[in-house]
């Protein structure tokens, strides 16, 4: 395994790595009660983790699932939450200053230029969801990156479409500030440049 970043310069690689872990180790904890599905979105608020939407089934038989579900470190116990009431589609989730968020980008549709860019906040102490406002990066896109440092979280990345139906990379990156002073929960999002795109490569070398 090797890592390797790109610019305008070209392609600088990294070291190659690899490791082995023995088959004892890691303990299985309770399994997760929901369904089998693909996509889901995941945080963790101190010690609880949080899982749930995505889609269940293959193909064009996969349809939406809008459960949410939380596993206690401390017990080893998973309890099903309040259903997340958005448009699911494409969703990826952070945590942030004790609260969860989920950002679904949806996807574009030519007649009705379908694409809601939803932010949802999750509040575990009431176990309630609230809509903020949409991220503002215009378009829809597809498998976009997100993580959080501190009270700061990064959106960015993913693919769009072209008018034409031709499919568009994003380079950019967007960072959002939780701000208790100026509303409850209140993110605030600047567009940061981003010529540097990050990827993790698998090889196969012929012997």
């Amino acid at each position: 395994m090797r890592a390797y970043a790109i610019n305008n310069a070209g392609a600088s690689y990294g070291p190659e790595i690899s490791f082995k872990t023995p088959a004892s180790l890691g303990i299985r904890r309770a399994d997760f009660p929901g369904d089998t599905r693909n996509h889901s979105v995941t945080f963790s608020i101190g010690n609880k983790i949080y899982i749930g939407l995505g889609s269940a089934g293959e193909g064009s038989w996969a349809w939406p699932v809008n459960d949410f579900w939380e596993w206690d470190q401390a017990t080893n116990q998973w309890k099903m939450l309040e259903q997340f009431p958005g448009t699911n589609y494409d969703a990826i989730g952070f945590a942030i200053g004790g609260k969860g968020y989920v950002f679904t980008s949806g996807w574009y549709n030519s007649e009705t230029g379908y694409a809601p860019n939803e932010l949802w906040e999750y509040d575990p102490g009431t176990n309630s969801w609230t809509k903020k406002s949409n991220f503002p990066s215009g378009g829809f896109r597809i498998y976009p990156s997100a993580f959080s440092i501190g009270s700061k979280v990064y959106i960015g990345l993913g693919r769009g479409s072209s008018p034409g139906g031709v499919p568009e990379y994003y380079t950019d990156l967007w960072s959002g500030t939780r701000r208790p002073m100026c509303g409850p929960g209140r993110l605030t999002f600047r567009v940061r440049a981003a010529s540097v795109l990050l990827h993790l490569q698998s090889e196969t070398r012929d012997m």
